[in-house]
């Protein structure tokens, strides 16, 4: 890199986080923030773990009938944490 290059923080965090495989773990970090922002307490109470691998999130969900409620909106969950997160990195919801 050159003296007089500029380079964004976030782009240089990145690449970094990408070279040392920490990205997946950076960006559930960043979803868990997201969800806790976006949901309800009701909603919270019912989702027991949320985990993010190579752009799925899962969701484990305690109660069928959230389940069901929150496949039926997937479409919309996963615009909306994208939307939170200023990224695209979930491109599928998967409920269990």
């Amino acid at each position: 890199m050159r003296e007089n290059e500029e380079v964004k923080l976030s782009d240089a965090m990145q690449k970094m986080f990408g070279n040392m495989n920490l990205t997946d773990d950076v960006m559930q970090h960043s979803i868990v923030a997201a969800w806790n922002e976006l949901m309800s307490e009701p909603i919270k109470k019912r989702v027991s773990k949320l985990v993010f691998k190579k752009g799925t999130l899962y969701v484990y969900v305690t109660s069928s009938a959230l389940r069901n409620e929150l496949f039926m909106s997937r479409y919309q969950l996963r615009d909306r944490l994208n939307e939170q997160t200023k990224s695209k990195w979930i491109q599928e919801v998967i409920l269990k």
